[in-house]
């Protein structure tokens, strides 16, 4: 079970008070007003969608006179950034 509604229904319903069902209306408006005060629910586990934006987003810098690579905060920002709007979008598509 991944989808976080679901989750937090099925762990309200094992308190016993009602089933699963019951609980989606209350557990839906804890995550809207999550969402409103400006926080994300992400898994734990980066999925491919996750992985593939933050990479797109990470503009690797390699300086040969050292032969290092290095990431800038700003590249590390922006990634951070498109982690949490994949994750945004895999909601809306359902896959979250």
């Amino acid at each position: 079970m991944t989808d976080p509604i679901k989750i937090m229904a099925q762990a309200m319903a094992n308190m016993g008070f009602a089933d699963v069902d019951s609980w989606t209306y209350e557990a839906e408006a804890c995550v809207n007003a999550l969402k409103e005060a400006g926080f994300v629910i992400v898994p734990v586990e980066p999925t491919s969608e996750i992985r593939t934006a933050m990479l797109d987003a990470l503009h690797v810098i390699h300086n040969p006179k050292i032969h290092a690579f290095s990431i800038s905060s700003v590249s590390a920002e922006a990634a951070w950034k498109a982690a949490l709007t994949a994750v945004q979008e895999s909601e809306e598509e359902g896959h979250v």
